[in-house]
């Protein structure tokens, strides 16, 4: 069965790679899934098909990353972004759908619609942005940065679920103890 590969972010965002044999993702012209992005290598990383599941394997220099994490070989689950240079591309399985994640696992899913793609490359930011943040207050002014980037928003909120604003991207911190939700406008 193919699986697909949708570039989300990068020079070749839109365009899908389908995956029917094991090869090398990379720039270079001995890759067999060739991307345009500078940034990545030659060959960048291996995909193998493996019990109907890609398994990733790095070839080392520029790292890769998935879901934010550098990886040496990790099997990509639905819905996984594989993050290479500037080039994020979503695992899509070959029925086009997104599955389960395993228990005790934390995924954030977004359904957009295809021209929307500008909000799954903001996920894979503020994926990648906020693994590196120490406080909430640094994920607070990460993910109103990139919500305000990609919603083409004046400001941008981080409110606790009974709505008092806990940080904004000038504002003081308040109570962490509640939920949080993001607000745009």
């Amino acid at each position: 069965m193919p699986f697909e590969l949708v570039v989300v972010a990068g020079p070749d965002a839109g365009s899908r790679l389908t995956i029917g044999e094991d090869g090398v993702l990379g720039r270079g012209s001995a890759a067999t899934y060739k991307l345009a992005d500078p940034t990545i290598s030659r060959e960048h990383c291996r995909l193998a098909l493996r019990d109907d599941r890609i398994v990733v394997t790095h070839s080392g220099g520029n790292p890769t990353l998935i879901n934010g994490s550098p990886i040496d070989t990790q099997v990509l689950a639905p819905g996984d972004l594989l993050m290479i240079g500037e080039t994020t591309l979503q695992y899509v399985p070959g029925d086009g759908g997104l599955g389960m994640s395993p228990p005790g696992s934390t995924r954030v899913t977004l359904e957009a619609p295809r021209e929307s793609r500008v909000y799954l490359g903001a996920l894979a930011r503020l994926a990648d942005q906020t693994r590196r943040a120490t406080t909430r207050r640094e994920v607070a002014d990460i993910a109103s940065k990139i919500l305000r980037e990609a919603l083409g928003a004046e400001r941008a909120a981080v409110y606790r679920q009974d709505g008092a604003q806990l940080f904004s991207e000038i504002g003081a911190s308040t109570s962490t103890d509640s939920p949080v939700r993001i607000a745009a406008r």
